[in-house]
């Protein structure tokens, strides 16, 4: 239960910190709302097409695994 609490500390204290980032972005150093959306939608749109090319690589290996094992059955 204690390492729980520990774990579960450190990850809400990593959230808060992220959350911090944004703030002192547009407040700290005047950075643009608008600015800052554009990169945050970038960022995003980065990480989904990560995403999709590790699900499209995983998707390939095991279609290959899948004919590789079929093709030694026959």
């Amino acid at each position: 239960m204690r390492r729980w609490r520990r774990n579960a500390r450190t990850i809400f204290l990593a959230v808060c910190a992220m959350a911090a980032l944004p703030w002192a972005a547009v407040t700290q150093f005047d950075m643009p709302k608008e600015q800052f959306l554009e990169l945050v939608l970038g960022a995003l749109l980065a990480l989904l097409l990560v995403v999709l090319a590790a699900g499209l690589t995983v998707g390939l290996f095991i279609g290959l695994r899948w004919f590789w094992r079929r093709r030694q059955s026959l």
